[in-house]
């Protein structure tokens, strides 16, 4: 674990945890994804209900780095800047026939507050993707996450046959922030 996630994990827990972990787009991001179990009709209704619509080709062009099939994309221009919620699925690598529900939201400029959010709200240990980005892997309702880092092969097809095992990250470069979260099953 990163020292400085370290820190804000304590300095959450001492906040009372909720509290901390929300910044409006973090709580923009858990109402679109976390809370609809990234399921693609729910997230693209409370798209809608947020102000989010279809966007044109061109503001969706640069979105290759999140790969997901059946991809579907919602846009909402705000103040500062865009938010692009991104949906699907994809092959899950950790076990064969696998496959991760997807949601992602993308968030132009960066965000690291929102970033440091995530982390605080994974509350799980934290690993590094093939892309050098972290990730967490767990399992457990909001309250009572459980690290899934280091358990084997059987035990994730298991939670994954029940819809238990998650995953969140966040992906960062200079001027964009994606935070991702996906249900992995059968």
């Amino acid at each position: 674990m990163v020292p400085r996630l370290g820190l804000i994990l304590a300095l959450w827990t001492l906040c009372g945890g909720v509290a901390m972990a929300d910044t409006p787009t973090f709580a923009l991001f858990r109402r679109l994804c976390v809370d609809t179990h990234a399921g693609p009709a729910a997230a693209l209704a409370v798209a809608k209900t947020e102000g989010f619509v279809e966007p044109m080709a061109s503001i969706t062009k640069d979105l290759a780095a999140v790969q997901l099939d059946a991809r579907q994309t919602r846009a909402k221009l705000v103040d500062d800047g865009i938010l692009i919620l991104v949906i699907g699925h994809k092959p899950f690598p950790a076990g064969p026939g696998m496959t991760m529900a997807g949601c992602a939201l993308v968030i132009a400029p960066a965000d690291g507050p929102s970033e440091e959010a995530l982390a605080a709200w994974a509350g799980a240990g934290e690993t590094e993707g093939q892309d050098g980005q972290p990730f967490f892997l767990f399992t457990g309702d909001p309250m009572h996450r459980r690290s899934a880092l280091d358990i084997g092969p059987d035990d994730l097809a298991a939670a994954a046959k029940t819809g238990d095992l998650q995953v969140a990250g966040a992906s960062h470069k200079p001027d964009v922030t994606v935070l991702i979260y996906g249900v992995v099953g059968p």
